[in-house]
């Protein structure tokens, strides 16, 4: 899963920023943004879906930043499929998966 990872491309990244206008409590408040780079999952020796991580600090619903958090987001076909918000553990906070900043998600929503 490591081995083969892959930076995002412009429509995932496009899709990751779309959802967290729908997702965070304040998507304007985002900063220190990363992306993660693609990871595939295999299953009966096929993988469909690409998955990403994102950290970020943004506020949450009192007007507080929270600290950097991580979102693990399940991609198909470009389209986000599924969220799995503040992730403690898993592939999201492993070592080997590598980050660079993710500027477009800092400020914008």
């Amino acid at each position: 899963m490591f081995a083969k990872q892959q930076p995002a491309t412009q429509a995932e990244r496009a899709a990751i920023r779309q959802s967290v206008q729908t997702t965070f409590k304040d998507p304007y408040s985002v900063r220190d943004a990363r992306i993660s780079n693609v990871m595939f999952y295999t299953k009966n020796g096929r993988s469909s879906d690409r998955y990403v991580c994102i950290s970020a600090n943004a506020k949450n619903s009192y007007g507080a930043y929270v600290g950097i958090q991580f979102s693990e987001y399940r991609l198909r076909n470009g389209s986000v499929v599924e969220v799995l918000d503040n992730r403690k553990e898993g592939a999201c906070l492993d070592a080997r998966l590598r980050y660079a900043p993710f500027p477009e998600l800092n400020g914008r929503g």
